[in-house]
């Protein structure tokens, strides 16, 4: 399967094309370490904060039933949980130095296989569907913010996919030509977002200092939907919520899938995620206190995104900066999934998965062009998909098992090599909690709230894996592509990268 044992066709061209032969001749073409700790816990927050905490605590709330007391437990739950997936993901990342993360992670820990099925997953049904709900939740903000109410329903619409598709496409001319000014993007957006929840809280604050009542009532009753005391929550509701909250906090591995671009991964990456996480899991939990201060949770249940009906009932001014807040946030969050996502093929290109070009780097900008065009071309086809809620849902379901597998493999290594360089080393109770919680929730959508799209998700995988059983027997050529992939290096420019070597793994 990897592409130093099936020489491609496009190598055998590149080999008689003089120009493309110069590109091949630059030698240790490597990407850039341009990302500090600051910068990476930047990274890490931009994406991990995004539009969720501004629309998931009204689904919290109704899998709770309205218990504000019970939705505040699931947020914090929540964050332990993903702070012990965190941790298992800082060891894994400062021991396999590649970009990559998962992708890399499952390769060298169980082969091509795992690697191959996850990256082809990932690539055709998971995150260019998130990509594209970012692109369209963006144009409907920008629109809110440039548009009058009473703009008629069909220009609004035409506004909002326009206004979506601008913001991208610059966003991808940026990750492509200059990655310093998309990670200096990504802190303003951070810093952004970040003041806007601190605005949040310090309004909280003062909404309890001026008048308590309206928090003590929704603390002290369980009020739901219809006005009435709703029963205990079940098990069921729960889980559901918690998975909820999951959305919120995804991204906490994002450093991970540049690891080559940040600076001593060996040190940085355990630091970035020892700040981040914890970070964020304080602001989300400060933030739901402080909507509780001034809305009731049959507000917070109707409203699609609390943090702007929340600054309507302070003042209008307020609901505004909020809505610049949720734009800037999506930016942000849009901005760093370009970052991430390419990396899915360019990692996959080195390991034979996929076209070796798309795993080349830009001979002056030094960015995986081929890689970032890919992922851009793939989200914008998807932006017509109406039925973002249930991708990403799947998206969540597909994930979950793979990221188990892959915790799995922590304690799979400190047996198989246990001599094994590792920088930062998790406790081995930790590593069996996150792998028990992982499956937990590879369990609950399945058997609390099935979805068609579920069955798909593993037809994909039998098909994925009929892809690689036929690629392994020379039936198909997955790491080359001919005269195709000859073209796309040279109109592209890029070359092949070198890497570190993952000494004793491989």
């Amino acid at each position: 399967m990897n592409s130093a044992d099936h020489p491609s066709t496009a190598q055998n061209d590149c080999e008689k094309s003089a120009d493309v032969n110069t590109l091949n001749q630059k030698k240790d073409l490597k990407l850039r370490r341009h990302i500090g700790p600051f910068n990476g816990v930047c990274v890490v927050v931009s994406f991990m904060v995004g539009s969720g905490i501004f629309a998931v605590p009204s689904g919290v709330l109704r899998y709770c039933n309205g218990d504000v007391i019970t939705s505040l437990v699931v947020w914090a739950v929540g964050g332990v949980v993903t702070m012990l997936c965190a941790l298992c993901a800082a060891e894994l990342g400062s021991t396999i130095r590649e970009s990559g993360s998962w992708i890399s992670f499952l390769y060298y820990m169980f082969g091509s296989l795992p690697s191959f099925l996850y990256a082809w997953l990932a690539i055709i049904m998971a995150y260019p569907e998130g990509m594209a709900a970012q692109i369209a939740v963006t144009g409907e903000y920008i629109t809110k913010i440039m548009l009058d109410d009473d703009c008629e329903a069909s220009g609004r619409m035409a506004a909002q996919k326009c206004f979506g598709i601008s913001v991208f496409l610059i966003l991808v001319a940026v990750n492509i030509t200059n990655i310093k000014l998309a990670i200096r993007i990504q802190m303003f957006c951070v810093f952004a977002k970040t003041a806007a929840l601190a605005t949040v809280i310090v309004i909280g604050i003062i909404q309890l200092v001026r008048d308590s009542s309206l928090a003590r009532e929704n603390l002290s009753m369980r009020a739901s939907t219809n006005g009435t005391f709703s029963e205990y929550v079940g098990v069921s509701g729960f889980c559901l919520a918690i998975y909820q909250s999951l959305w919120a906090y995804s991204g906490y591995e994002a450093i991970t899938w540049v690891t080559e671009e940040v600076k001593n991964p060996k040190r940085s990456i355990p630091i970035i995620i020892y700040c981040a996480v914890p970070l964020v899991v304080l602001l989300y939990l400060c933030v739901n206190i402080a909507f509780l201060t001034v809305l009731t949770p049959d507000e917070m249940l109707s409203s699609r995104a609390v943090a702007v009906t929340f600054g309507q009932r302070i003042h209008p001014g307020v609901a505004y900066l909020m809505t610049i807040s949720v734009c800037l946030s999506l930016v942000g969050t849009m901005d760093t999934a370009l970052l991430i996502c390419s990396r899915i093929p360019f990692v996959s290109g080195r390991f034979g998965h996929m076209p070796e070009f798309l795993s080349m780097a830009h001979v002056k900008y030094l960015s995986p062009t081929a890689a970032i065009l890919l992922m851009a071309v793939l989200s914008l086809l998807m932006v017509s998909s109406n039925s973002f809620e249930i991708l990403v849902t799947a998206k969540q379901f597909s994930e979950r098992g793979f990221q188990a597998l892959t915790f799995a493999g922590i304690l799979y290594l400190r047996k198989a090599k246990p001599d094994l360089n590792r920088p930062y080393k998790v406790f081995t109770p930790t590593v069996i909690l996150a792998v028990l919680v992982t499956l937990f929730l590879v369990v609950v959508p399945l058997v609390f709230e099935p979805q068609p799209l579920y069955i798909l998700s593993l037809v994909f995988l039998v098909v994925f894996a009929a892809m690689y059983f036929l690629a392994s027997k020379g039936i198909i050529q997955m790491s080359g592509v001919g005269r195709v992939g000859l073209i796309a290096q040279k109109l592209l420019l890029v070359a092949p990268t070198s890497k570190e070597e993952m000494m004793g793994l491989k």
